[in-house]
């Protein structure tokens, strides 16, 4: 594949030199870029914030059935992908367990999908049991150390004094958890990486994005379910009384752009003291409000959009300002090159209002 498109010839036109999107691809740590060339139709790396495992999934020509005999891939071996422009530093993807494969035609085509969090490991697997006298990190750190991951990031000590896996998996389990007291977590290979949400919205912006770089955008910005605070109530075990603990939207008294319903969330939780409640109605209030205003956008390829990063947009008005991408999605094909799409939820922060 070459690098760059051929200069033009003219003595009147400079040279424009255009970069070329590309990708690399290992098999069991084998290099099978080259070999894979001539029938690749696409490769999609999508890349989530959590919740749920990043992902590749690779289309191939197969005309020659030479995927569905000698070159049919196994079940959880490992494809490190990287995605980018040819002669620039690409992006590294990570690595993918094969999870599914998919043939169809005619013609013969081949889709080969993997994920990040691995098949291999059992964070997929049902378990039943209760953790006590313990910390958000201590169970982080237990369901790291039992799929054989290292954990990374930073946990504020959270006590729990009890709470049960009721045959969920272990996946499942921790993002209920942390997503409770404000936290996301992701697996990428042998690392698991927990955030808190509001770090990651008060990280600078990685860019500016202007109307001119955008080949298609779609913004929904509404106030249905948008509130002004949250109260959830829960029985507090040692005084045998229902309590209540409210918590006030921060940006509802700071911006002078976002807007609410009149309602307010209201919960009933199941808290052991009145921290845990407050941090419960905090991370509920945040997660229905950072919905109030989204935005999908489509450019030219670029390895700086990544889940978790902020973007600065401008050129449309009110809904402009400081967008966190919560998924991006890189797609090399034959057909259109590099080209990537991201998911975003606007910051609602006064300081970062519309532009």
């Amino acid at each position: 594949m070459s690098d760059l498109t051929t200069p033009s010839t003219s003595t009147d036109t400079p040279f424009i030199l255009v970069p070329h999107g590309t990708v690399t691809v290992l098999y069991k740590q084998k290099d099978i870029t080259t070999a894979i060339a001539p029938n690749l139709i696409s490769l999609t790396y999508t890349d989530r914030v959590g919740g749920a495992a990043d992902s590749v999934e690779i289309r191939l020509q197969d005309s020659e059935l030479r995927w569905q005999n000698a070159w049919y891939p196994g079940f959880g071996d490992v494809l490190t992908v990287s995605i980018g422009y040819a002669g620039q530093k690409l992006l590294p993807c990570g690595d993918f367990e094969i999870d599914e494969i998919e043939l169809e035609g005619p013609p013969d085509v081949v889709t080969v999908k993997a994920l990040g969090a691995g098949v291999k490991r059992a964070v997929r697997s049902r378990r039943g049991r209760a953790y006590e006298n313990t910390t958000l990190g201590a169970i982080a750190a237990t369901v790291a150390q039992r799929n054989k991951l290292t954990l990374k990031g930073k946990i504020e000590t959270i006590r729990i004094t009890r709470v049960t896996q009721a045959f969920e998996t272990d996946l499942a389990f921790l993002d209920r958890v942390a997503r409770e007291y404000g936290y996301e977590f992701s697996v990428r290979g042998n690392v698991m990486t927990f955030y808190k949400r509001s770090d990651l919205k008060s990280s600078a912006s990685v860019m500016t994005i202007t109307r001119q770089d955008i080949e298609h955008y779609h913004f929904h910005d509404k106030v249905h379910e948008i509130y002004v605070a949250s109260t959830v109530s829960y029985h507090n075990a040692r005084t045998r009384r229902l309590h209540k603990k409210r918590s006030v939207d921060p940006s509802s008294t700071l911006s002078t752009y976002d807007h609410y319903s009149v309602d307010e969330l209201n919960l009933n939780v199941r808290a052991e003291n009145d921290t845990q409640a407050n941090l419960k109605a905090q991370a509920a209030l945040e997660r229905a409000n950072d919905d109030q205003t989204q935005m999908t956008l489509d450019v030219d390829g670029n390895t700086k959009l990544a889940a978790g990063v902020n973007v600065t947009v401008t050129g449309f008005g009110k809904v402009g300002g400081k967008y966190s991408i919560t998924q991006s999605t890189h797609t090399f094909s034959r057909d259109a090159g590099y080209k990537t799409s991201v998911e975003t939820k606007r910051v609602r922060e006064a300081s970062d209002g519309a532009q």
